[in-house]
C-alpha cells in the first residue's frame, strides 16, 4: 500500500488546490467541500476528473503492487 499513497496524496492536493480556487483561496470551505460536509452539487468537470484519475490511480498501483506479490 506505500507504493499507492504518493499517487493519492499527490491528487488529494491537486483536488485542494483546485476547489480552493473555486472557493477563492478560502481554506476552510475548501477543507469542508474536500471531505464532502458541504454539497458536492457546484463540482467542476475538472475536479471530477482529479477525483476520478486520483481513485482509479490509487487502485491501479494497488492492485500492480498485489499482483507482484502473489507467489510464483
Amino acid at each position: 500500500m506505500e507504493a499507492a499513497t504518493p499517487v493519492f496524496w499527490v491528487g488529494v492536493l491537486v483536488l485542494f488546490v483546485l476547489i480552493s480556487h473555486r472557493t477563492g483561496w478560502n481554506f476552510r470551505e475548501s477543507i469542508m467541500v474536500l471531505i464532502g460536509l458541504r454539497g458536492s452539487g457546484n463540482v467542476t468537470t475538472l475536479e471530477l476528473l482529479v477525483g476520478a484519475g486520483t481513485i482509479g490511480g490509487t487502485f491501479f498501483v494497488f492492485l500492480q503492487v498485489l499482483d507482484a506479490c502473489k507467489p510464483s
